[in-house]
């Protein structure tokens, strides 16, 4: 897989990184990639920020940027070129890694997602205003994927992210779930069905779409299976299917099947972040991220 040349990497010198370096490594891996840059996010309290002169630094910015570098270099070991930088003083938090990643022409960044017992000031906002693809790892979510959820919903980005997925699968020797969530669509009386007759008939045709999906997408080497799932809720399918599945990751695309959706991300992705507590990545081709305005005239 050669998507992801160049990672960056969001770290917290106040708090433990090690999932995130672990993803990092995982993933750089899987994809060959060349570059990471990991990027030391400066929390510094803004009431103490206006008093701190400028250029001046904390005392322990030396300390806590060895202890970075000591855990990076101890948790990543994946063939690439990496680089610790330190986020400039008094900056915009998530700007400033928004920055980073267009300066660095990055293909993926990676950060913490946000958990009531781990609040994150980036989680879903990078997603929304990232220009590439975002993987986002909860506390524990460091694990080695071993068993990996997509979702797919037969959209040209859905396809994307799940030949994202089986390219992971295939780079850390992981399993692959390809589940798809179908619903009866209102109006099945007036076709002069019941209710679960209308059901088979749509796993039917959803069956048959998914078949026809798996066969464009590369899964060479891969162990796929499929899940089909009736659900008019297809966000809090593919979580439940996801901890049914005990899946180290899930990998879903940044938009839907219509441009609506991509005004607030896609409901379904924007539900998948808000809900699960794994590690999910939202496959978005770089450079495609849609404005509100360009959304909205192209609806």
């Amino acid at each position: 897989m050669r998507r992801y040349q160049v990672l960056i990497v969001s770290l917290d010198p106040n708090v433990d990184n090690s999932d995130l370096i672990r993803a990092a490594d995982q993933i750089a891996r899987a994809a060959g990639s060349r570059r990471v840059v990991f990027m030391c996010r400066w929390g510094i309290p803004q009431a103490v920020a206006q008093m701190v002169p400028p250029g001046h630094a904390p005392v322990e910015t030396a300390e806590l940027m060895s202890r970075l570098e000591r855990q990076v270099a101890g948790l990543f070991s994946a063939p690439a070129q990496t680089e610790l930088r330190k986020e400039p003083e008094h900056s915009g938090g998530l700007n400033s890694l928004l920055e980073l990643a267009a300066a660095e022409d990055a293909d993926l960044v990676i950060g913490p997602a946000h958990t009531p017992d781990h609040p994150s000031d980036i989680g879903q906002s990078l997603v929304q205003r990232a220009n590439c693809s975002v993987l986002l790892v909860p506390p524990g979510g460091g694990r080695t994927f071993r068993r990996i959820v997509a979702g797919v919903d037969f959209s040209e980005h859905s396809a994307d992210a799940l030949e994202t997925a089986a390219a992971i699968a295939r780079g850390v020797n992981a399993s692959l779930c390809c589940v798809h969530v179908y619903c009866v669509p209102a109006g099945y009386h007036a076709a002069g069905h019941t209710y679960e007759q209308f059901a088979r008939l749509t796993e039917y045709h959803a069956r048959r779409e998914l078949e026809q999906m798996l066969l464009r997408i590369d899964l060479h080497g891969v162990d796929v299976r499929t899940t089909l799932v009736l659900d008019d809720r297809p966000a809090a399918a593919i979580v439940r299917t996801a901890a049914t599945e005990e899946a180290d990751l899930v990998v879903v695309g940044t938009r839907g099947r219509t441009r609506l959706a991509a005004l607030l991300l896609g409901s379904t992705t924007e539900k998948i972040l808000r809900k699960t507590t794994r590690p999910v990545l939202a496959v978005r081709r770089k450079g495609e991220r849609l404005t509100l305005l360009k959304a909205i005239m192209e609806v």
